[in-house]
């Protein structure tokens, strides 16, 4: 996995990198192998665009295992995690990941049901982000709760952000009253 990871570190030409988990439990052993590519991973500075999909719970302890890819990769365009079991410590490590991405346009965080918390947490991360220009948080089961923080994003007078997607989400006129007020 590290041989691999170096692999991928190493070329220049690639510009996307989707990882799929299949939503089946991760083990510790591939967590590890995870970590090794990760390291390898880690010289690429070529990439533009990081994908996951279907990362279970067991699995989320490898957000952290990006940060060092995150902070030598000066042009990361595009972090998008769609159907993955993001509970606290996942949203810790991913927050923590994503906090250095000066040039990071687009967050698509599909369909992970984020409760109230963990949407704040991540509200908060992205709303220092001074690039970001596109956040979709479709189908992650948003409610009303969450509109403030949202609101805050939405006003805050740095951002860039052009495109939001908060469709198939639980927000109802209640929490749209708190979006535009």
């Amino acid at each position: 996995w590290k041989q691999f990871g170096i692999l991928i570190g190493n070329n220049v030409r690639l510009r996307s990198l989707t990882l799929k988990g299949g939503y089946v439990e991760i083990t510790a052993e591939e967590l590890r192998c995870m970590k090794a590519f990760c390291k390898g991973l880690s010289h690429n500075q070529s990439i533009l665009t990081l994908a996951f999909c279907d990362i279970p719970p067991s699995g989320v302890e490898m957000f952290s295992y990006f940060r060092p890819f995150f902070e030598s990769n000066p042009n990361l365009e595009n972090v998008t995690i769609i159907r993955s079991g993001i509970s606290n410590d996942g949203m810790k490590y991913l927050c923590d990941s994503l906090r250095g991405l000066k040039c990071l346009r687009s967050v698509k965080l599909n369909r992970n049901f984020i409760d109230f918390d963990l949407i704040r947490k991540f509200i908060a991360t992205i709303n220092e982000l001074p690039e970001l220009t596109e956040l979709n948080l479709s189908g992650s089961m948003i409610d009303n709760a969450a509109c403030t923080t949202l609101a805050k994003l939405l006003t805050n007078p740095k951002t860039k952000l052009k495109k939001l997607d908060l469709s198939e989400n639980a927000i109802d006129d209640d929490g749209i009253f708190v979006l535009v007020n």
